[in-house]
C-alpha cells in the first residue's frame, strides 16, 4: 500500500475533491492528513472512501479510550499511533514506553484496524522497539525524506527499507 501524507492546505488548493481524485488515479491507497480538524474528518473520510482511499488518523500519546474510539470511527486502513512525545523526524529517541498502554487501548477500541507507530522510526532498532510495544508495523517518513533530500537516492532508501524489513 502507498500512503500519501499532506497537510490540509495543499489539498484544498485547487479543490480537495480534485486532489483526492488525482491521488487515487496516481495509485495512492491511503491519505494521512495530520492537521485535519476532528469536525471535518467524517466528511473527508467519506469522500476518500468513495475514491478507494483510506483516511488514516493519528492517535497521540495519552489519548484515552473515548478519544481513540472517536478517531478510529473516521480512520480507515490503519491507526497511526504517535510513538513518542515531541515532533516527528528521523532524529530522536526510541518509542516511548507510554506507547504500550496506548496500543492496548487501540486494540480494545478499534480491533478492525492494524496499529502502526510512527515518529522517530529511523532504523531497524527503533522499528523493533515499536514492535516490542505491540504494534503491527511502523511508518517511516523523515528518515526516507532525509535520504532523498541529501541526494543519496534510491539505493540508500532501498537499503534502509531492506534493513527495516529484516528486523
Amino acid at each position: 500500500p502507498t500512503a500519501v501524507m499532506s497537510y490540509v492546505n495543499p489539498l484544498l488548493r485547487g479543490g480537495a475533491p480534485d486532489r483526492l481524485r488525482e491521488l487515487a488515479r496516481a495509485g495512492a491507497s491511503a491519505l494521512i492528513v495530520p492537521d485535519l480538524a476532528e469536525d471535518r474528518a467524517g466528511d473527508w473520510s467519506s469522500r476518500a472512501r468513495r475514491l478507494g482511499l483510506d483516511l488514516v488518523r493519528f492517535v497521540a500519546p495519552g489519548a484515552d479510550a473515548a478519544r481513540v474510539r472517536e478517531i478510529a470511527r473516521s480512520s480507515r486502513g490503519f491507526l497511526y499511533l504517535v510513538s513518542r512525545y515531541g515532533i516527528t523526524g528521523a532524529h530522536g529517541s526510541a518509542p516511548s514506553p507510554d506507547l504500550r498502554p496506548l496500543v492496548r487501548v487501540a486494540r480494545r477500541t478499534a480491533p478492525r484496524l492494524p496499529i502502526l507507530a510512527g515518529f522517530g522510526i529511523r532504523d531497524a532498532a527503533t522499528a523493533r522497539a515499536a514492535a516490542r510495544l505491540g504494534t503491527d508495523g511502523v511508518v517511516v517518513g523523515s528518515a526516507l525524506e532525509e535520504i532523498w533530500g541529501a541526494g543519496d537516492g534510491a539505493d540508500r532508501a532501498a537499503a534502509l527499507l531492506r534493513e527495516l524489513r529484516s528486523g
